[in-house]
């Protein structure tokens, strides 16, 4: 079983999936790899991993794209996003940190996804 910092991050993980996949549009395509992506997490692989922290930077940064907009606007949502859009992106921003962190910062997490892990006692 992984540690609980993988354990959050594929529960992140998975719930930015399913909010992709329940919009319907071409950003399911997106949420399905996502869920592949923290069934991966979950199996300690570490493809998975580094495909989850790219994401999460991407992520990061589209949302602070959006809310940097929001800002020089006036809080009006411009271009293509809708205000239940730019809500949602603008939450990536704190799910993006938090996978990133939990994936790169505890040692309980390096330790699941490192090549040859200790053999149990």
């Amino acid at each position: 079983m992984p540690p609980l910092p993988v354990i959050t991050a594929v529960t992140v993980v998975g719930l930015i999936s399913a909010a992709l996949i329940v919009t319907r549009t071409s950003l399911a395509l997106f949420g399905l790899l996502g869920a592949a992506t923290a069934w991966g997490l979950w199996q300690g692989w570490r493809g998975p991993r580094l495909l989850a922290i790219v994401f999460s930077a991407v992520a990061l940064f589209q949302g602070g794209l959006v809310l940097v907009g929001l800002i020089m606007q006036g809080g009006s949502v411009a271009g293509e996003y809708t205000p239940l859009i730019a809500g949602a992106v603008i939450a990536l921003v704190p799910a993006g940190c938090a996978t990133i962190l939990l994936l790169l910062v505890p040692r309980s997490s390096r330790a699941w996804f490192a090549r040859h892990r200790r053999p149990k006692r």
